[in-house]
């Protein structure tokens, strides 16, 4: 039997983050339908963050997709200071004026 090897990388990329107050309501539960590409990053991603150990905020292992895009997010959280949520349940998104440049990670 062949043993495979494994070898992980490190990606960055620059996501627009915006500023300010959110505007609207932010639901806690978000569902996905992944395409094969996105799934196969996902996975990609998930492997990686497990076999390096990595943790939640919680302190939890990422030992599923979930937690990987979880872990993702707590690190995007943790480059804009905390904003106050808009008390206006308006959808729509403001001037361009809100953005800051975005976040090379």
């Amino acid at each position: 039997m062949t043993e495979k090897t494994v070898k992980i990388t490190t990606q960055a990329i620059s996501i627009p983050m915006m500023s300010g107050p959110i505007p609207g309501y932010k639901s806690r539960n978000v569902n996905f339908k992944f395409d094969p590409n996105q799934l196969d990053a996902l996975y990609r991603m998930f492997h990686a963050l497990n076999l390096n150990h990595e943790k939640l905020i919680n302190g939890k292992t990422v030992a599923t997709p979930y937690h990987a895009v979880q872990w993702l997010l707590e690190r995007l959280a943790d480059t804009v200071p905390p904003q106050p949520v808009s008390p206006s349940r308006s959808r729509d998104l403001p001037g361009s004026e809100h953005f800051e440049d975005a976040i090379d990670l």
